[in-house]
């Protein structure tokens, strides 16, 4: 007795391109406006900012950022946590890269102190790379300390010197 050979699957369905940039659209709409989503949903991207002595990001614009090329020095500096019903979301993760530019040795004053922009450096290190045309690049994760007050700090790693 010779059995049936089963039936072989579909082979899945061929989507064009449209329709799957129109599908992703619909997905993070519906994700971004669900509010019982517990999970920090920043928007993903890429950023280019132009040098200014005041530079705020806002983590809800962007997890990638890409500052310069420095001009001269930054004295203000800020990244805003996203939010998730009016409460920073904790686990966020931002790349910032830092461009030298003209002769380098530029600056960023790094936000300090208690709050939800507050940098916490690897070993203390903050200081950016000197050379003109050096890139360097920041991995920031925010992190909520007191779930009483969502307080919390970026703890941040700097890599230096991707020229």
């Amino acid at each position: 007795m010779v059995l049936p050979l089963p039936r072989m699957p579909d082979p899945p369905p061929t989507y064009s391109a449209a329709y799957m940039r129109q599908f992703q659209r619909v997905l993070s709409t519906h994700i971004s406006n669900d509010t019982n989503n517990q999970q920090a949903t920043p928007s993903i991207g890429q950023v280019q900012v132009p040098y200014a002595a005041t530079i705020n990001l806002s983590a809800a614009q962007a997890n990638v950022f890409d500052v310069g090329p420095l001009t001269a020095n930054v004295t203000t500096f800020t990244l805003t946590p996203g939010t998730l019903n009016q409460n920073p979301d904790a686990g966020i993760v931002c790349y910032i890269f830092v461009t030298q530019g003209g002769a380098g040795g530029f600056t960023i004053t790094w936000p300090s102190g208690a709050g939800n922009n507050a940098f916490k450096f690897a070993g203390g290190a903050s200081t950016l790379s000197v050379a003109a045309g050096a890139v360097d690049l920041l991995t920031c994760v925010y992190r909520i300390i007191s779930t009483s007050t969502n307080v919390g700090y970026w703890y941040v790693t700097l890599a230096k010197a991707f020229a």
